[in-house]
């Protein structure tokens, strides 16, 4: 018996991983149960009597014959006898029946037996219960009758019998608190039926496509009500005389906001489209489909921008942007050009403003850029000059502030480029560097903070160790990386000027980079930021009253160089508000001329030297040696 047991509990757990139709909503109804009969496998039979109506099922056996009979079918009727077999006397088996699709079939011996097999969806439909299972057999018949994984009776019967009552089954699975986009895609995908399907929550349209298939469009018999859809040629999967194709549209897209309300300063705009071809993969199509998605004309500031979610990547919902292309082509139609199928969705964020001047902001920081490579890779060169080589602390930091800022720039000059190149895992990698190089250049910032405050009021104390400095500069900042980048938080990064002119960028991905921008970005600056004014206020508390701080040009120059090393023009940033916005955007593209800077500050200094020994000598002592250090010998 125990035996029996185990082998039952096996087909159940199967059955409920593996069995079609048990997608979950309550009105599904299966019975399951252990055979007893005489075990002779060439005269055991299946009997069906099923018919229209909404009355009762009955499950009997004997020892020979498994029956199923009843008035309960929307539209299927079957009376036959099916030969079946079986390995022992007592045989396993589930009888599964699910309404809205007017679907039945048996699980017996390993081998299903579709009993209903043409799926029509139904508005009204037969709700099965048990009712009268009191029937006592010797024997031959049902143990282990069970419906739902509930047992009924564990003794051997003759007969169960299950009562039938009218029910409204599109309500009732719309209702369901469980529903997902799953259920009702896979509820669309089977209900064998070609066209649009309109019912409550169930709204889409099924084709079926076939060889020679030249592209197709879908839409509403009502212009600019809900999303229209074209679907290239190669939609249809190579090797393949047809497929059916399935459109899902949610006007209600409940199950999708509640997790976009976790994305800080985004909201889906309307609707959700989903889109699949029957049991098949369709991505990196080589002509896109497009979605077309009509909209008000909101006066919200902000971006939109065509996302998905890819249901086998990710169990809960995630809206991603890889593949997926946006075009406004006008204030209230944006289209989608996406590579492959899942659900489809425009999302605003609010948070993100459109970038004015977009175009303009672009050219300048990318000329910037390049001018700052040469200026650093320049300097590297004469700092590293055997008559101007140093072996001071101070210039070993500089010139690795020097390296941090120059990888820093020429990141930023393609991040661009590779943005364009559609990889997803390279742009992921590049965009990882770029912020990798970003917080490289705020930590040796930090350092010269630091190194200042060490010369000026730490004079007796010996100097911190080259070794330890390299780890705090290139080291630390792996490790916010590495967490980020385990996070999946690199990837595509695109930004808008309001109309249709896009500005690609591997970064930090819009839906997280706002929240992890100020802790990790803003938050560190504004620490090292604060520390450079303090710091700048000790020098010039500290050494305003001696003499030669009373020539303008070396107060000057002393405070520029300062703010040059602490990166003091980067709090530029902290002012991008109001109507200083516009101004500071093009004020703030100067830091990417900061390599550019430390070179002019390095000549500036070099002529200072050579002109004025004693000019040179106060800078040199009093002023924390700011990038000073590296015109000895």
């Amino acid at each position: 018996m125990d035996g029996r047991l185990w082998l039952w509990l096996i087909l159940m757990v199967l059955l409920i991983l593996l069995g079609e139709g048990t997608n979950g909503y309550n009105l599904n109804f299966t019975m399951c149960g252990t055979w007893h009969h005489r075990g002779d496998a060439r005269s055991l039979s299946l009997s069906l009597d099923v018919r229209r109506g909404c009355e009762n099922i009955t499950v009997s056996a004997n020892d020979s014959t498994l029956s199923v009979q009843g008035w309960f079918t929307g539209v299927c009727e079957n009376t036959s006898t099916v030969a079946v077999t079986a390995s022992s006397k007592e045989t396993p088996f589930c009888l599964n029946w699910d309404p809205l699709l007017d679907l039945l079939w048996l699980d017996l011996s390993g081998q299903r037996h579709s009993l209903c097999g043409l799926p029509t969806l139904r508005e009204g439909c037969c709700s099965i219960s048990p009712y009268d299972n009191s029937d006592v057999l010797g024997d031959y018949g049902i143990a282990n009758g069970s419906v739902t994984g509930d047992i009924i009776q564990d003794r051997l019967q003759k007969f169960y019998v299950f009562k039938g009552s009218q029910d409204n089954c599109v309500k009732n699975f719309c209702e369901d608190t469980n529903i997902d986009v799953l259920k009702i895609e896979h509820v669309v995908m089977k209900s064998g039926k070609t066209g649009k399907v309109d019912q409550q929550c169930i709204q889409g349209d099924v084709r079926e496509v076939r060889e020679g298939f030249r592209g197709l469009n879908i839409s509403s018999s009502t212009p600019k009500t809900t999303p229209s859809v074209y679907l290239p040629p190669s939609l249809l999967p190579p090797g393949k005389k047809q497929a059916k194709v399935v459109y899902t549209y949610y006007s209600d897209a409940t199950h999708f906001q509640k997790v976009t309300a976790n994305q800080k300063g985004a909201d889906l705009v309307n609707e959700v489209v989903g889109i699949s071809v029957e049991n098949e993969v369709i991505a990196n199509l080589p002509e896109p489909i497009r979605i077309s998605f009509w909209h008000q004309n909101k006066s919200e500031t902000g971006s939109k921008r065509c996302v998905f979610w890819d249901p086998r990547k990710d169990s809960t919902v995630h809206w991603r942007n890889e593949g997926c292309k946006t075009h406004r082509k006008s204030a209230e139609e944006t289209e989608c050009s996406c590579d492959h199928l899942t659900y489809f969705a425009l999302l605003l964020e609010i948070e993100q403003r459109d970038v004015s001047d977009l175009a303009a902001l672009t050219w300048i920081t990318a000329l910037c850029c390049a001018i700052s490579s040469i200026s650093c890779f320049l300097l590297l060169i004469l700092l590293n000059m055997p008559r101007k080589k140093s072996h001071e602390q101070s210039t070993h930091i500089h010139r690795n502030l020097v390296i941090a800022v120059l990888l820093l720039n020429l990141l930023f000059l393609f991040t661009g480029v590779v943005a364009n190149l559609d990889a997803e895992k390279l742009c992921q990698a590049y965009g990882a560097a770029l912020h990798y190089a970003l917080l490289c250049t705020f930590t040796w910032m930090a350092i010269e903070v630091l190194n200042t405050f060490w010369l000026i009021y730490m004079v007796l104390k010996p100097q911190l160790k080259q070794l330890l400095l390299n780890l705090v500069g290139f080291g630390l900042p792996v490790i916010p990386i590495i967490i980020l980048l385990l996070n999946d938080i690199y990837g595509l990064r695109q930004l808008s000027d309001g109309t249709n002119h896009f500005y690609k960028m591997c970064w930090i991905r819009a839906e997280q980079g706002l929240l992890i921008h100020y802790i990790v970005n803003v938050g560190f600056f504004a620490i090292v930021f604060t520390c450079g004014l303090l710091m700048l206020a000790l020098v010039v508390i500290r050494i305003r009253g001696r003499p030669e701080w009373q020539k303008n040009k070396v107060t000057f120059l002393s405070i520029w160089g300062l703010s040059l090393l602490f990166g003091s023009s980067w709090g530029l940033g902290f002012l991008g508000f109001g109507a200083f916005l516009r101004v500071i955007q093009f004020l703030f593209c100067i830091n990417a001329l900061q390599g550019f800077f430390l070179l002019v500050r390095f000549w500036v200094l070099e002529r200072i030297r050579k002109k004025d020994s004693l000019s040179y000598r106060f800078s040199t002592t009093s002023t924390g040696q700011p990038m000073m250090e590296q015109s000895r010998r």
